[in-house]
């Protein structure tokens, strides 16, 4: 299983990583959740790859099946992903093609702006590379007060919004468009599988 820091596999566009053991991930999970700005997190891209009985595990939601489906996967325009992440974790400011996420254990807390609304320049000064957690404490206080993108979303450009929130338990499945910019912050040890489409640079 791939494992990086939260910055890392950002900026990376989620390619990141060491191979660890499966043993080992979770050892590691289980210290890091008692730390409140761990910094380890799982984000692999290539899991049916390394283990292909993985597939048997789960399955696609049929609303999903146009666009991430094993043909899809095999072209390279689809791929599945497994999370897998401590309490306290998650990943930074970031976005990408279509994407489907279903939690299977915790909960995780969801940050979500439409493409080309931010926070502006409360955020500006926030160095990306620092944990998530380190987000929360910093900047999301500063954003307490603005008002959020009204949905649904028409298209507006703009800055100085908070963003988007949800909770996502374990049993439910969230739903990103191509572009929507978003941050996640692991409620305790978070474990969730999903899909995600190629966002083409001709498309964006």
């Amino acid at each position: 299983i791939t494992s990086g820091s939260e910055s890392s596999i950002v900026f990376s566009g989620g390619s990141a990583g060491e191979y660890k053991a499966f043993s080992d991930i979770i050892d590691e999970m289980d210290i890091h959740s008692n730390i409140t700005n761990g910094n380890n997190f799982v984000f692999d891209t290539k899991i049916l790859q390394s283990i292909p009985e993985f597939r048997k595990d789960y399955f696609i939601p049929s609303v999903f099946r146009s666009w991430h489906n094993i043909e899809t996967e095999k072209s390279g325009h689809s791929w599945s992903i497994l999370s897998l992440g401590p309490s306290h974790s998650g990943l930074p400011m970031h976005s990408h093609g279509a994407t489907w996420l279903g939690i299977v254990y915790g909960a995780k807390r969801w940050f979500v702006y439409p493409p080309g609304v931010s926070g502006g320049v409360r955020e500006s000064d926030f160095n990306p590379l620092q944990p998530v957690s380190q987000w929360l404490d910093k900047v999301l206080p500063q954003l307490e007060g603005l008002p959020k993108p009204s949905l649904p979303f028409q298209g507006a450009r703009g800055m100085g919004f908070r963003p988007l929130e949800c909770v996502q338990r374990a049993g439910q499945v969230l739903y990103l468009p191509n572009g929507w910019v978003h941050q996640t912050h692991n409620m305790g040890q978070t474990v969730a599988v999903g899909g995600q489409a190629s966002w083409a640079a001709s498309e964006r």
